[in-house]
């Protein structure tokens, strides 16, 4: 016994949920309920759109999805690239 790894003890004596929480490399959290974790992201979109002044470009989405739900609480088309502005603007969308 004492020729196992302290991983492999606290697996063996203190059981699967205990061992992942302390030697996992990627801490997964799982929503109980609605609103509990929110989740954001960029994506430069993949079309070429024109402004009111007929300038060309690519527009940006932010994005923000409730990971309970899947739903899309938040969103916003940008020019912009994405920066805190941006994701504080789609907060302030999805709080209301």
């Amino acid at each position: 016994m004492e020729k196992l790894s302290p991983a492999l003890q606290t697996l063996a004596h203190e059981g699967a949920e205990t061992y992942r929480e302390e030697y996992d490399l990627l801490y997964r959290r799982e929503a109980k309920g609605p609103n509990e974790i929110w989740q954001a992201d960029h994506c430069l979109l993949p079309i070429w759109i024109r402004d009111e002044d007929g300038r060309e470009g690519r527009p940006w989405l932010t994005v923000i999805e409730d990971d309970y739900s899947r739903s899309i609480i938040g969103y916003r088309l940008s020019w912009s690239a994405p920066s805190s502005i941006q994701t504080a603007l789609v907060l302030r969308q999805a709080s209301l």
